[in-house]
């Protein structure tokens, strides 16, 4: 395993315990503007405000810095139909990005079939969302955990979903919903298993899939302290 931490270091724990050996994990704080962004990169975000530049350069130039560790040339990282990045031949990836945080992992294919991450503010979600976020049984779940955290741990639901989305779009091709996985939560790991509840998903496992999930502390460029879901 290999982490690198550009050039606002996150504080321990980092995403890179998330992952077990062969994964490259790299993670900083957003790049000033105008910097990390391949010119052939630029095409895919020239009509957005300078805040997304911003996170999909800093998201870029974390992928190409930790495709370089395992031997790959530093080339752009171009989007694909799908709007996910074109990893290299014998490569996957995922790569996530907030407001104040990115994260690029990376690994060899073999023997890595996908990679998935997803970061957020640990912050809590409206209970309007709940409902179109979780299935029946995770709402069941939710109404049974102590009404101060309901929020957050669906916001937690929320993260896992589009980690497994990451993950399993390479390999099925297929565009899922929310409720077309069902996650149960380990609190006390922390970790969790997902399942594609959605018939006709090639390359999925039957049983699903388990993961860890972290709570980050993160320290911002003031000083200050926040929490991050990764």
């Amino acid at each position: 395993l290999s982490v690198q931490r550009y050039p606002t270091a996150v504080d321990v724990p980092h995403a890179a315990q998330l992952f077990p050996d062969g994964v490259v994990c790299i993670e900083c704080s957003p790049l000033p503007e105008g910097l990390g962004l391949h010119p052939l990169e630029a095409a895919a975000v020239s009509r957005a405000n300078a805040r997304r530049k911003r996170e999909f350069a800093t998201g870029r130039w974390l992928g190409r810095k930790a495709l370089t560790q395992l031997g790959f040339p530093d080339a752009p990282l171009l989007v694909g139909p799908d709007r996910a990045p074109l990893w290299p031949l014998g490569s996957v990836g995922s790569i996530s990005h907030t407001d104040d945080y990115c994260v690029a992992v990376v690994a060899t294919n073999p023997p890595y079939r996908s990679l998935g991450i997803d970061a957020e503010p640990a912050i809590p979600l409206e209970e309007s969302l709940w409902t179109s976020i979780c299935t029946p049984t995770e709402l069941r779940w939710l109404n049974e955990q102590p009404p101060g955290e309901r929020g957050l741990l669906c916001h937690l639901l929320f993260v896992i979903k589009e980690a497994v989305y990451k993950y399993q779009a390479p390999i099925s091709r297929t565009l899922l919903e929310f409720h077309d996985v069902q996650v149960a939560v380990d609190r006390g790991a922390p970790g969790f298993r997902a399942v594609i509840t959605r018939d006709g998903v090639p390359g999925f496992p039957a049983g699903g899939i388990d993961g860890p999930a972290l709570m980050q502390k993160m320290r911002d460029q003031a000083g200050d302290f926040g929490t991050r879901f990764i």
